[in-house]
């Protein structure tokens, strides 16, 4: 971790310490402050320093951090309003588990912008999602273009589809966890669907029309299992933001969390280096405490394929197209690398028409040159 993600981490974890700042000039607090909302944790932030606002701090990174918690307060009631349609337009009987932030936010965070929601995510029986789609077509949603529809369940373990208010809500519908049917980080979602208890619907979605026990959530134990994998294998390539992992600390530290059965179902699905190490990081950031004997059950080797770089500035490259294609089973690799030279035009015209108008297929060369132009940018000078 740099300097900056270090202040973050004792911030949230301790509160304010003058020690943690002292000598700052003022751009290192706007530095802070930008780096608290990259990460997800500004109103967490913000929520520290307004125990005892430090005179320290420069108006400007004050007046920005209360900013933020009124923009996030206002997208997340966007979002439960739309959940609340989307529960609404299901067909009646539709077993729908609500994952990720919509789930842990009401659950574990005291307020509603606390834990910001970037999308909706449900995890619905697989033979449902067409019905749940066409439903979700016919209150204004619409699919977002996929760059191989043919090869989508072998690829993904979602269809997205965005739409509801201001037209800036993604919907996720999922008929897996991790990843599509021809990725080794694909698992078995049974057991998880015998791991769900009544999701706690909270006030705001009550208040948009939605209905309280109309949807599941995970337990905490098949919770932490599932947002620990997710972290590492889903997102262990990508710069990994400080919400995840607080998400995990809150998770360990308040839920009541079965510890036996987690370590025995993280082993059956081959995950116990991926529950310690998603752990570990919680552990370094935020102090998360976990009795010893069940990290040393953990811990173990991580898949030679996984590459989890954890928390830092810089720490890890974007994750690309290729890495992504290494992840898949040959067969599927190579139709998938076919698709990435040669899109559909429906992909490429819903990508960049918006953009460029009747010059969009352009797109074609521009998509094969632009890897060329990288290699030829990172050439070292003769």
């Amino acid at each position: 971790m740099n300097t900056l993600t270090e202040t973050l981490c004792a911030v949230i974890r301790d509160g304010p310490a003058p020690a943690l700042w002292r000598g700052w000039p003022p751009e290192q607090w706007a530095h802070l402050v930008a780096a608290a909302q990259a990460h997800g944790v500004a109103g967490l932030l913000q929520r520290a320093l307004a125990a005892d606002w430090p005179p320290e701090l420069p108006p400007a990174a004050r007046q920005a951090l209360q900013a933020h918690v009124y923009v996030a307060a206002g997208h997340n009631l966007r979002v439960y309003r739309a959940l609340a349609e989307v529960l609404g337009a299901l067909p009646p009987g539709t077993p729908v588990v609500v994952l990720k932030g919509a789930a842990i936010g009401p659950a574990l965070y005291p307020a509603l912008a606390l834990r910001p929601l970037s999308d909706i995510d449900l995890l619905v029986p697989p033979e449902a999602v067409e019905a749940i789609c066409a439903a979700l077509r016919g209150r204004g949603y619409r699919p977002v273009p996929s760059l191989a529809p043919e090869l989508a369940r072998a690829v993904e373990p979602h269809v997205a589809m965005i739409g509801g208010p201001a037209d800036a809500v993604s919907v996720e519908i999922h008929w897996g966890l991790l990843a599509g049917s021809a990725d080794w980080r694909a698992a078995p979602v049974g057991w998880f669907w015998q791991q769900t208890e009544p999701w706690p619907a909270p006030q705001p979605f009550l208040e948009s029309g939605g209905q309280a026990g109309v949807a599941l959530q995970l337990t905490p134990t098949a919770m932490l299992l599932y947002q620990s994998a997710h972290l590492v294998l889903r997102h262990g390539q990508d710069p990994v933001r400080l919400l995840w992992i607080y998400d995990l600390h809150l998770l360990a530290a308040r839920a009541a969390i079965n510890w036996p059965a987690l370590v025995a179902q993280a082993h059956r699905l081959g995950w116990g280096g991926v529950v310690y190490t998603a752990l570990d990081q919680a552990r370094r950031c935020f102090g998360t405490v976990v009795a010893p004997e069940t990290l040393a059950a953990l811990r173990g080797r991580l898949d030679p394929r996984v590459r989890f770089h954890g928390v830092g500035a810089g720490a890890a490259p974007p994750y690309t197209s290729w890495a992504s294609l290494m992840q898949l089973a040959a067969p599927t690799r190579l139709r998938m690398l076919a698709r990435l030279v040669l899109p559909s035009r429906t992909y490429l015209r819903a990508q960049y028409a918006p953009r460029w108008g009747r010059w969009w297929p352009l797109a074609y060369p521009y998509r094969w040159l632009k890897p060329l132009g990288r290699i030829v940018a990172r050439r070292p000078p003769l």
